[in-house]
């Protein structure tokens, strides 16, 4: 049976949940990725406030990325400090997530200075000889 979202439906929700999924529930539906997004689209649709609504799925609160990103030197420093694998597109979502929540990172270095940088003479380059002699 499809769910109708009517407007006294939606006010009733956003004004009774706490998290989005809970407005789903009380709507008659299932939480998923799609419903959530959809349901936000319909709170903006018919204008009611739902900014409220928490989402479940955030692993990391807002006051634990302030605190990681303050003795921090880099995101991917921030990505360490939370155990999470520095690996696809991890190091961008935090990235994200900080510039959304407006955590400062000015204190940031431009490169990283844990990884110090090789002079030329030390790079070997394909096809060529690596007696260090030869690199000259």
């Amino acid at each position: 049976m499809r769910i109708r979202y009517t407007p006294e439906l939606l006010a009733e929700a956003a004004r009774t949940s706490k998290t989005i999924d809970e407005a789903i529930r009380l709507c008659g539906g299932k939480p998923t990725i799609g419903s959530r997004s959809y349901l936000r689209r319909k709170f903006a649709e018919t204008g009611i406030d739902a900014s409220h609504l928490r989402t479940p799925l955030v692993r990391h609160s807002e006051s634990q990325l302030r605190e990681l990103v303050a003795c921090s030197t880099s995101v991917a420093g921030v990505v360490r400090r939370l155990g999470i694998s520095p690996v696809g597109g991890n190091q961008a979502h935090i990235g994200r997530r900080i510039v959304a929540l407006g955590i400062d990172t000015s204190h940031f270095s431009a490169q990283s200075s844990q990884r110090p940088r090789r002079r030329l003479r030390d790079r070997l380059v394909l096809g060529s000889p690596s007696a260090p002699t030869a690199m000259r």
